[in-house]
């Protein structure tokens, strides 16, 4: 059933009107504290945040809804100016000079920075170029708005000059340039990313330096704090450029500590102060000569360490995300590396990559096991040459020699070269140790099979001819065709004890191993019971409470074959006596099945459990896979067997381990999946025809 998709909130006509009354009070209150500002007699505020305000409200409204809040705009910077007693032409043209501006700031940004938040895209504002876009789109903004304010001034009978054109920019751009900042930086984020109020102004302040956050937030006030001393001497000893001084070195420690939404608000704060004492201070502008010519100074060191503060802020935030990016995406390829070097250790095919000299770049877990080296594995003599000049070499068998006098290990080995620069060859090895070994059974396999068929069928058949031209003749005398129908029965059961023997071995080797509790016991005297009956009437002892963790058919053929071996080569002048005895320790039983027969010789006590292979004494008979089904029943449970010497010199003790509890069946074979691909004990018999 296919989920449902999730539901988006879509925002209410009342959250349309709530969100634009906001706005309203907001540019209300802007154009307010604007006017309040006004320098005496020239009809010129010092700041101006109704520019910010209104370009902020113009790029949150979207459709036809952006016409209605031009609108609303115009009536509102209309309607301040007007209570605070300018004139019907001053009205109109300042209302022409704050559109203007209003509008051109928000296309240009728009079209500039359309790829940041609040811009119409997705990305945070976080880049030092995205900033310097942004005053480029503000004064391209502001600088015709005060040439149309400056002609209605001119118009309306106020006399103008150059440093009014100066100070209508600047009040304006530094407005308009610390509201927008603060808007992209903190309210648009907020808005689309969900934070809490207190995690917005945290990060706004401290970015993502949280740590000892109360000592934080004390720097803060001190900073707020200092930021007034400078301003209670102005115009003393000496002049702006002293306060100039002061203010720099003040941002200079804003721009270095806190984030970018914080040392922009601060530029303002420091703005608003500045102004402040311009206004109402000791030395207010009210008191000097010139007054316009200190509200170019203010709006200069308003400009001046506003701007400082946001490149450094900025230029800090860049590098802090570059910084996080690259430890993000080292985390990331670490985390790729780890995986792939797990990847590699688990991989049972050996892998190893060589550079261009013949030096080992890599070499996986594997690898080393299987050429039996230490970190960096000899690949002497391995065809990886063709592979660095760009060909790919099919895999071939290579026989490493033995340790210890072992058998040699057979590696099917390739290589190809790695894609890129530099030039680098990949090895691939693989242990085809017991696929060649299996294959050469199986060769072997078909040989004795093909020959042990033949034999009883060609001795069917040429009896079954005899019979068939006797019977041309005549009647056949029972004492002439008994003998032969005999011999005719022979080799068929003959064939039939092969076939039989074939088929416990190919279900020894592929049944499904279905492990239960086994009463080893139980099951020696079930089997004890039919053998009992036979014509040798054997002597059975077995060993109360014996137990393993156990597939119970495949242990009970397992236990039938021992039994009848072991009746089976003892003399025919002697009882077989079968004893069963066992230990159990660690989660493992080992059985312990001694017969008082002829024995196997010494040199044949691991040969034996090869297929097809008999025992080499005098009474050797049968097909010579009775011991290698019970090899094979043994390893499918993950255990052991073994031939030992009997108690006393004579007869056979077969040692059998197998597990007790399920715990010890699965560590086991963990360890003999860690130990791949060594080759079993099967594996390492002697093969008929293989080179030692």
């Amino acid at each position: 059933m296919l989920a449902e998709p999730p539901v988006v909130e879509r925002p209410t006509p009342r959250s349309h009107l709530a969100r634009h009354a906001g706005w309203l009070i907001a540019l209300v209150v802007s154009v307010a504290v604007g006017r309040a500002t006004v320098i005496d007699g020239e009809s010129l505020s010092l700041i101006w945040p109704a520019a910010g305000v209104a370009v902020c409200w113009v790029l949150a409204s979207r459709g036809p809804a952006r016409g209605w809040v031009v609108l609303l705009i115009g009536v509102t910077v209309a309607a301040g100016n007007g209570l605070t007693g300018s004139s019907s032409g001053l009205v109109l043209g300042l209302v022409a000079a704050n559109l203007t501006q209003t509008l051109i700031a928000a296309h240009g940004l728009e079209h500039w920075l359309g790829h940041v938040r609040g811009c119409g895209g997705d990305e945070l504002l976080v880049r030092v170029t995205d900033v310097v876009r942004i005053l480029a789109v503000v004064l391209a903004a502001c600088l015709p708005a005060a040439v149309v304010g400056v002609v209605t001034l001119d118009l309306v009978g106020t006399p103008v000059g150059l440093t009014t054109l100066i100070t209508w920019l600047g009040r304006n751009a530094v407005g308009m340039l610390c509201v927008v900042a603060i808007w992209l930086l903190v309210l648009r984020p907020r808005a689309a990313t969900g934070r809490s109020r207190r995690e917005a102004l945290v990060a706004a302040c401290f970015g993502s330096r949280r740590e000892r956050l109360p000592l934080r937030v004390l720097e803060l006030v001190v900073l707020l704090a200092l930021t007034v001393a400078p301003w209670v001497g102005f115009g003393s000893d000496g002049g702006a450029e002293d306060v100039l001084f002061v203010l720099l070195v003040l941002m200079v420690w804003a721009g270095l500590r806190l984030a970018p939404p914080a040392v922009v608000a601060y530029g303002l704060v420091s703005g608003l102060v500045g102004v402040a004492f311009a206004m109402v201070g000791p030395h207010a502008i009210s008191a000097t000569a010139d007054p316009m010519l200190v509200a170019v100074h203010v709006q200069v060191l308003v400009a001046v360490t506003a701007l400082t503060g946001v490149a450094l802020a900025f230029s800090r935030a860049e590098r802090d995300a570059v910084v996080a990016e690259l430890a993000s995406r080292a985390a990331r390829q670490e985390a790729e590396a780890t995986t792939m070097a797990r990847i590699l250790a688990t991989v049972e095919d050996g892998l190893v990559v060589v550079e261009n000299d013949g030096t080992i770049m890599l070499a996986n877990r594997a690898a080393r096991r299987l050429l039996d080296q230490g970190q960096r594995p000899a690949i002497a003599g391995l065809p990886y040459a063709p592979a660095l000049r760009g060909r790919t070499v099919p895999p071939r068998d290579i026989v490493l020699p033995g340790r210890a006098a072992g058998p040699g290990r057979v590696l099917a080995v390739g290589a190809r070269p790695l894609p890129g620069e530099p030039v680098r060859a990949l090895i691939h090895l693989r242990d085809v140790t017991a696929e060649r070994h299996q294959h050469e059974a199986l060769s072997s396999f078909a040989g004795v099979v093909a020959h042990d068929l033949l034999n009883p069928l060609a001795l069917v058949q040429g009896w079954a001819e005899t019979v068939a031209v006797e019977l041309e003749d005549g009647p056949l005398d029972p004492a002439v065709g008994s003998p032969m129908i005999e011999r005719i029965q022979a080799g068929a059961q003959r064939m039939r004890v092969l076939i039989d023997d074939l088929l416990g071995y190919t279900l020894a080797r592929d049944a499904q191993v279905r492990p239960q509790a086994v009463d080893i016991t139980a099951l020696v005297r079930e089997i004890a019971v039919l053998r009992e009956a036979g014509p040798r009437r054997p002597l059975v002892r077995v060993e109360p409470g014996l137990v393993a963790w156990a597939d119970q058919v495949l242990v009970r053929q397992l236990l039938d074959n021992l039994i009848g071996n072991g009746i089976k080569y003892t003399d025919p002048m002697l009882r077989p006596v079968i004893e069963i005895s066992g230990r159990q320790r660690e989660g493992w039983v080992e059985l312990r099945i001694t017969d008082n027969g002829v024995g196997i010789p010494p040199e044949k006590r691991e040969a034996v459990f090869a297929a097809f292979e008999r025992g080499g004494t005098s009474m050797s008979s049968g097909t010579g896979l009775g011991l290698a089904i019970c090899q094979q029943i043994v390893e499918r449970h993950h255990g052991t067997i073994r031939a030992e010497a009997g108690p006393h010199g004579t007869g056979t003790t077969i040692v059998v381990r197998l597990p007790r509890t399920p715990v010890a069946q699965e560590s086991s074979h963990a360890d003999r999946r860690k130990d791949l691909p060594m080759p079993s004990r099967r594996e390492r018999a002697p093969v008929p025809g293989r080179p030692r």
